[in-house]
């Protein structure tokens, strides 16, 4: 029995010459996979690395906040009631609300620094409107 890294045509009585070990190394390269596999494992760890980032990161938003209600005071203005939710009440927040005319434009915009030194706040909000409007909606809260 031949050795494994015998040439196989050996054992079947044929002898090949350096010349026809070059055409069959040219006719059939030897692939280079071990390149391919690091550069997929490490595309992959990085990859896997920044979703465990990015949900960790989405999964505790630092404030939320909730339209508790409006009121159309007059023509010009709308009161808001906004309840704002900080895990940490020392974080510096802000919020944004928006009045809408009946045709959904956006009649009055208002950021408003969240105050309040616990975690669950409510405030009240006024804001003065160009047309009268028709409704209130909170854009969102972020950590300043």
């Amino acid at each position: 029995m031949p050795a494994p890294d015998a040439d196989p045509n050996l054992a079947r009585g044929v002898e090949l010459t350096e010349e026809d070990r070059q055409r069959i190394r040219a006719r059939y390269p030897r692939g280079r996979r071990g390149s391919w596999v690091a550069a997929a494992l490490v595309i992959a760890v990085l990859l896997g690395g920044w979703m465990v980032w990015a949900g960790l990161e989405r999964a505790t938003p630092g404030v939320s906040g909730q339209l508790h209600g409006y009121r159309v005071v007059d023509d010009q203005t709308v009161v808001t009631t906004v309840k704002v939710h900080r895990p940490d009440p020392g974080v510096a927040a802000t919020c944004t609300v928006q009045a809408q005319a009946i045709s959904g434009e956006v009649v009055g915009e208002r950021t408003f620094p969240v105050s309040g030194s616990t975690q669950d706040t409510t405030q009240e909000v006024t804001l003065h409107t160009s047309l009268r409007a028709t409704t209130a909606i909170l854009v969102g809260c972020q950590r300043t």
